[in-house]
């Protein structure tokens, strides 16, 4: 097989490098204006900001590093964030505005039929049954069967979240306990919360990692994964006892 002069030259220097005295050293590759791939130990400063690729000793790319953003492109990333925060306050406002009109609706057709007097003559004229509400499972949440039950089950969960989050507390609320975020990979930050959607009341238990390649890696280990797991059952056996102590009474 032939070569051609350049490719040669360009091989053995990555050769030499690969092979030289000082181990584990790590070899760049980057491209210039004009197309030209290169290899070195360093990158030359005009192109620190340029897209290129790490290598280890067989020649293997090993990490990409992506270009530095322009200023333009930071701006635009940051008016993108903030419209798509614009757009969900517009949908939680159209939200409560159908609430209130729904609302309006109901007692309108309520002051109708006490004005002329309530004759259940036709199905329309008798208020229909209201559905319950659907309950869709989320890993980590609890559904209480009433207020009371999670006053009870409280204590229980803000105590279960100091105990197995790696953090220390940084905010108690009436409704909420955050433990601090994490700033180790091997950190793990809980929040457990009391939420009530839909006329369902959820004690809700979320789990969050150093924003990081290791930190993400160490959230997916399967001790990691499986807390919220093991909060619920915590969560229903307590529910259970209850449920069979109030039948042996």
């Amino acid at each position: 097989m032939r070569f051609r002069p350049a490719r040669s030259i360009l091989l053995c220097s990555l050769a030499v490098m690969l092979a030289g005295p000082a181990g584990g050293i790590t070899i760049k590759k980057w491209v210039d204006e004009n197309g030209v791939t290169h290899y070195g130990t360093s990158i030359p400063p005009q192109y620190v900001n340029q897209a290129h690729e790490e290598l280890n000793e067989r020649g293997i790319a090993v990490k990409r590093v992506d270009r530095a953003q322009t200023p333009e492109e930071i701006a635009r990333e940051r008016e993108l964030e903030a419209l798509r925060r614009e757009q969900q306050r517009i949908v939680e406002r159209e939200a409560d505005k159908k609430r209130i009109t729904a609302q309006y609706q109901r007692e309108l057709n309520r002051f109708r039929q006490l004005k002329h007097g309530f004759r259940a003559n036709s199905p329309g004229d008798v208020e229909p049954v209201r559905k319950q509400p659907r309950i869709i499972p989320v890993d980590g949440a609890v559904v209480c069967h009433d207020s009371n039950q999670c006053d009870r089950l409280w204590p229980l969960a803000k105590e279960w979240a100091k105990q197995h989050a790696t953090t220390p507390v940084e905010v108690v609320g009436e409704r909420i306990l955050v433990t601090r975020a994490a700033r180790k990979p091997t950190d793990i930050s809980l929040t457990v919360s009391r939420l009530r959607r839909s006329g369902v009341e959820r004690i809700f238990l979320d789990l969050s990692c150093m924003n990081s390649v290791s930190g993400r890696e160490f959230c997916k280990r399967a001790s990691v994964r499986d807390l919220p797991r093991q909060f619920v059952e915590v969560m229903q056996q307590h529910i259970e006892k209850e449920d069979a102590a109030s039948v042996g009474k």
